[in-house]
């Protein structure tokens, strides 16, 4: 009996051992199963930044072969703007630190709203297999998956919190758009004199919108560079001591200068390039980004001094203190030798700025000395984005939204549109609309005003300001802005479409369409006030100089909008009674698809807008009668024109009629498009 007990123990003792074995099995599979789960589950907002830092900041990397990039200076500051001093903006770590502790006090942190880890790896794994940065266009690739994708979603989750929605001013979301391809010059329809070069963002300026259903606004401007053009350290030698330099010093060259002064103006020269398009654009706000490295610029009330932070993803997340040692960034970073392609304007190139305010909106020209035009120079052309191996092919040029008279009908006091009928008894009888929003500043029972009168009075009070009672209300259109426009104090709220030089002959054709128009007015088509040459050109978000402006009623909504697909029936009679009447003048639309028509919740009918384009043809002839009959007493006209005549009506019945069916079939399959 003695002798079993032994084994007896052996046996609890190696059940024991399964035991233990099975159960950490089983805790290993629950850890594999659980670190599985984690990476396809949603993250949190921590979770979420980790990740991106990790898997898609990480995946970074610069091509360093010369042969395999794009050519060309990163720096053209020739005809640009410039301040006298640039400035370290030494509070922008503590600044951060009080968003921060606000973001994180916020609901949205602690929920799993945000793209699992898995989806994260896997883009940053796409990264990782593609060649190294290598050009600006594979920085914007880069830029768009990295920061803008995710930026995206953090502020739609921060939207849906009412606290932080409200102390960041949030609309609902952010978009980065590039305007290279915005109010183009179509050339076949410019004339062939020669203009002065333009100050169009380049396709590496971006523009970041704090976007809302009704509203958008300018929030800062982002200027991209390559970073194989703009190396981490050319950046942090750059910098290094140029904030204790008046920028005179800087930006011209010198019979002997070491290679650190090379830098300091090429550096200079980009933070210039950044801070015209700021002033331009009215921001407060811009960044100079590389990918490696972040600078982060500010224009406080002082126009003359942008204040700069550098910042350096990988050296940022293991600094909690937020300060950026250059002798630090230098040893994380290859050392590079004298290659850079920059080459200084040996008269600087630059203009100063003359003292003004920030605004909300661009800036207009009168506030700062404009550039004078330099043939040596355009800005027009990016950087050189073409390997020096090979041709990439010529960009595709966008056309952008149309826009016209389509911004939502803002309810705000102060805001409201003026009827239709009301602008019909100020260009006609004088007579008063008392369901007007605006009829108390209008007068008693008849207008205090006539048409003339309105023009003249605008254009005074634009030509004071460009700011207050002149509002853009949407995206700017293939050849136009729209914009809000409130003459004070008589209360005249109205739409107005304002162009770039050489898209006024559109304005003025499509002034002349209206006024051919005119017994359609604020039937079909809105009431045309006319039009004014700007007194003082309104610099649109850095694009363009905006010169002319027409000045019409509040069309409504896009049908698209205003309608669902049980609608389309009803919505069809309004567009062929519209077309109808339109074409029954002799106009031939050109252009007539949904976004062109809007619903006029005052008229009960659709509205046609965007004439820009379009044709008066010749008014229908006469039926002619072929001279079959000699004996006749009528006269008869020659069966050769008779048949002209015929053919002439039938071609124009065809065009007419072709338009109408188009409108249809476009707004069917938008619809479709939309659901």
């Amino acid at each position: 009996m003695a002798d079993k007990m032994p084994d007896s123990e052996a046996s609890v003792k190696e059940l024991m051992r399964q035991i233990e074995e099975l159960k950490l099995k089983h805790e290993k599979q629950t850890r594999l199963l659980e670190e599985e789960q984690s990476k396809t589950r949603k993250t949190t907002f921590v979770e979420f930044l980790d990740a991106c830092h990790n898997f898609l900041q990480g995946a970074l990397s610069v091509q360093t072969d010369k042969s395999m990039t794009t050519q060309g200076s990163p720096a053209n500051a020739t005809k640009k703007l410039r301040p006298e001093r640039i400035r370290h903006w030494t509070n922008f770590p503590a600044e951060q630190r009080a968003i921060w502790d606000d973001i994180m006090r916020s609901s949205m942190v602690s929920g799993r709203h945000f793209k699992s880890l898995l989806g994260v790896q896997d883009s940053g794994q796409d990264f990782k297999e593609r060649r190294p940065l290598s050009s600006e266009l594979d920085l914007h690739h880069f830029q768009r998956t990295a920061i803008e994708t995710p930026v995206s979603s953090i502020i739609h989750q921060m939207f849906k919190d009412v606290d932080v929605r409200e102390q960041f001013k949030l609309k609902g979301s952010v978009e980065f758009e590039n305007h290279s391809n915005t109010l183009v010059r179509d050339s076949p329809l410019v004339p062939e004199t020669p203009e002065p070069q333009s100050t169009y963002p380049r396709p590496d300026q971006f523009c970041v919108h704090n976007t809302g259903a009704k509203s958008t606004e300018a929030a800062y401007i982002m200027e991209y560079k390559a970073p194989h053009k703009l190396t981490l350290n050319y950046i942090v030698e750059g910098l290094r001591d140029l904030e204790k330099m008046e920028l005179e010093d800087v930006v011209f060259t010198r019979a002997r200068e070491s290679f650190s002064d090379t830098l300091r103006r090429l550096i200079a020269a980009v933070i210039t390039q950044a801070f015209s398009y700021m002033i331009k654009m009215g921001s407060e706000y811009g960044c100079v980004c590389t990918g490696e490295a972040y600078i982060f610029l500010r224009v406080f009330d002082d126009p003359e001094t942008v204040y700069y932070h550098l910042s350096v993803p990988k050296v940022d997340a293991e600094d909690s203190e937020g300060k950026i040692e250059y002798e630090e960034v230098l040893s994380t970073v290859r050392k590079e030798k004298d290659t850079s392609e920059y080459k200084p304007s040996r008269n600087g190139g630059y203009q100063r700025t003359r003292r003004f305010s920030l605004r909300k909106r661009p800036l207009s020209s009168s506030n700062c000395k404009e550039p004078e035009v330099l043939p040596e120079a355009s800005d027009d052309e990016p950087d050189a984005d073409t390997p020096s191996r090979t041709s990439l092919q010529p960009r595709s040029r966008g056309t952008g939204s149309r826009s016209n008279g389509r911004s939502s009908h803002n309810n705000a006091k102060g805001n409201e549109y003026c009827t239709q009928k009301c602008l019909l008894g100020l260009i006609g009888d004088g007579l008063l609309d008392q369901s007007c929003p605006n009829a108390q500043h209008h007068g008693e029972t008849h207008h205090q005003i006539s048409q003339s009168s309105f023009l003249h009075l605008i254009r005074q009070q634009l030509s004071r300001d460009l700011d207050n009672n002149c509002k853009p209300v949407c995206r700017p259109g293939a050849t136009g802005v729209l914009f809000r426009v409130r003459l004070e104090p008589l209360g005249y709220t109205v739409a107005a479409k304002a162009s770039p030089a050489w898209y006024v002959d559109r304005l003025k054709l499509e002034s002349t369409i209206y006024e051919h128009l005119r017994s359609l007015q604020g039937i079909y088509v809105p009431v045309h006030l006319g039009n004014v040459d700007l007194p003082v050109p309104y610099m649109y978000e850095g694009i363009c100089d905006l010169v002319h402006m027409l000045f019409m009623g509040y069309g409504g909504e896009t049908i698209s909008k205003a309608f669902t697909d049980e609608d389309i029936p009803f919505l069809n009679k309004h567009i062929d009674r519209a077309a109808g009447a339109i074409h029954k003048l002799g106009v031939l639309h050109k252009d007539l698809v949904p976004r062109n028509i809007l619903w006029n919740e005052e008229t009960g009918r659709v509205m046609v807008i965007d004439f820009e384009r379009s044709e008066i043809v010749a008014q229908r002839p006469a039926l002619a009668i072929k001279d079959t009959n000699r004996k006749s007493k009528r006269q008869h006209v020659p069966d050769a024109e008779a048949d002209a005549g015929l053919s002439k009506i039938r071609t124009q019945t065809s065009v007419f009629e072709n338009e109408r069916n188009r409108a249809v079939r476009e707004l069917y399959t938008l619809r479709r498009r939309l659901v």
